[in-house]
């Protein structure tokens, strides 16, 4: 038969470019330049057209005119050695192996080596699969290599013996209003208060300014839309409002689906990367919903979808019981009390304000406010210059939080963000955080009642002798060594979700 023929023939050389492309080693780096308001962030530079002032003329780097107003060469020359000072993703003029730079990135590959895109590049960089960049789906064959690859969405999905139903079909998205006067402020849900990693939600405080939220109940599934890579995901336990950019979910129908299953379908990583396959913007990218909508959850039996949901309630609170049956345990034997207004012991201090126009995300330096757990941006000065010591760092007037800083990172704290330095080396750096934590919530630190530096100094703890603390630290570092992210690997809880899902989908 021709038409058979025919198709054979299509199928042949479909078949043959495939094999040829899938054999390539490596992926391909694809780098893309950010929108017009971006790009001069991105090349470094800008051109300038004024008169007398015309050609390149690098950001962030200042060129010291000549006082000869004659002598045009030395202006020109100290022009061009500016580019030793300039700042983009592209490249590092004084390090051309800067692993966080993209020409770094393309060199690595062409060596055929493997690539990890940064997480500060990743809105310029992506690499992908060759065979992905060429489109064997429709019946004629162009053999054209596209950079604006949507992604592999069959290759997100989950392995399920279970039929796979579309999201849509079991899941919507809720659109009803509730004024933010009908609610508690505590009940508010925003991308700031949902935690990233999976780890729920931290209650919001101070005034809503917004007046109009959308109408979220318990055992709905909420998720950041802002940056979906974060993996911001929390299972409602109350009825609540939140704002435009968290997505919240509902099930359809319960009896067919389990919501706390559904939970934890979309709290693996394969959704968050079917999400990223096709994301909206660059800077602040955001889920696409009619893309969200075309996920593929597999819908097992009922007493299937409650084993999985025990399963992964038991591993979620394995990590949270582990530390603090350790925490409790060390604490019987605090039978030293220090002051924090100890000046033989502690050094307390806050940081100094830092302008919108001294940050820029191509400089090395995080900048710690409020949020001690998530940097503000990145600065090129320093406020420390020793940094040989572990720093305790809290925040101010913002939700009560204490975290610490390993010594040898440099860091700048602005003047929302409280630092305290131990001088005495009896002391873990952590177990005070963690003694520091507590007695801060003991306190009742809140926007509303901030943990100034006088609040602070007030405080005593109460700590067991240095060498339960060596012990409770070297323990909770391997827990958080098997459980945090750690050079790109997967964290315990979600590698332990996966197997589980496999154990009985699959």
């Amino acid at each position: 038969d021709v038409t058979v023929r025919f198709i054979r023939e299509i199928e042949k050389e479909k078949l043959y470019y495939f094999m040829l492309l899938s054999s390539n080693p490596c992926n391909v780096v694809c780098v893309k330049a950010p929108e017009k308001s971006a790009i001069k962030t991105f090349l470094g530079y800008e051109w300038s057209d004024t008169k007398g002032n015309e050609g390149i003329k690098y950001i962030n780097v200042k060129v010291q005119q000549s006082e000869d107003d004659g002598d045009e060469t030395d202006d020109t020359m100290a022009q061009i050695k500016g580019i030793e000072e300039i700042q983009t993703p592209l490249f590092n003029p004084k390090d051309f192996y800067d692993v966080e730079k993209i020409n770094s990135l393309i060199r690595t590959n062409f060596e055929r080596n493997r690539v990890d895109v940064p997480e500060m590049l990743s809105e310029y960089v992506k690499t992908i699969s060759l065979v992905d960049m060429v489109d064997f789906s429709r019946a004629s064959f162009e053999k054209a290599i596209k950079t604006n690859v949507k992604g592999r969405k069959d290759i997100l999905e989950i392995r399920s013996k279970f039929p796979l139903m579309k999201l849509e079909n079991k899941i919507f998205f809720v659109t009803d209003r509730i004024k933010s006067s009908e609610i508690n402020p505590c009940d508010y849900i925003t991308t700031d208060n949902l935690l990233q990693n999976r780890q729920g939600m931290k209650e919001y405080e101070g005034e809503l300014n917004i007046a109009s939220l959308i109408s979220y109940h318990k055992n709905d599934i909420l998720i950041s839309n802002i940056r979906p890579y974060l993996k911001k995901i929390w299972f409602a336990d109350r009825n609540g409002g939140c704002s435009p950019d968290v997505l919240a979910f509902r099930v359809y129908d319960e009896r067919e689906l389990l919501p706390k299953y559904a939970f934890e379908i979309l709290s693996t990583d394969s959704f968050f990367n079917f999400v990223m396959t096709n994301p909206k913007g660059l800077k602040m990218p955001r889920g696409d919903k009619d893309i969200i909508a075309s996920y593929k959850i597999p819908l097992p039996p009922m007493d299937i979808q409650k084993s999985i949901v025990s399963d992964c309630e038991k591993i979620d609170a394995e990590y949270q019981e582990a530390k603090k049956k350790i925490m409790e345990e060390a604490q019987k034997n605090a039978n030293e009390r220090v002051k924090l207004s100890d000046k033989s012991l502690f050094d307390i201090f806050i940081g100094r304000r830092v302008l919108s126009t001294e940050m820029n995300e191509q400089y090395d330096i995080p900048v710690y406010s409020a949020n001690v757990f998530v940097p503000f941006g990145k600065i090129n000065k320093l406020l420390i210059e020793d940094f040989s010591v572990s720093s305790v760092i809290w925040g101010i007037d913002g939700d009560w939080q204490v975290n610490t800083v390993d010594e040898n990172h440099p860091f700048y704290p602005t003047d929302h963000c409280g630092i305290l330095r131990i001088k005495d080396k009896q002391l873990e750096p952590k177990y005070v955080a963690w003694v520091l934590n507590k007695a801060g919530k003991n306190e009742g630190f809140k926007r509303s009642y901030r943990a100034s530096i006088e609040r602070i100094e007030a405080l005593t703890l109460s700590l067991p002798p240095l060498a339960e603390q060596s012990k409770v630290v070297k323990q909770i570092n391997e827990l958080e060594k098997k459980i945090s992210i750690a050079e790109k690997e997967i964290d315990l809880i979600p590698k332990k979700r996966k197997e589980i899902l496999a154990k009985w989908l699959e």
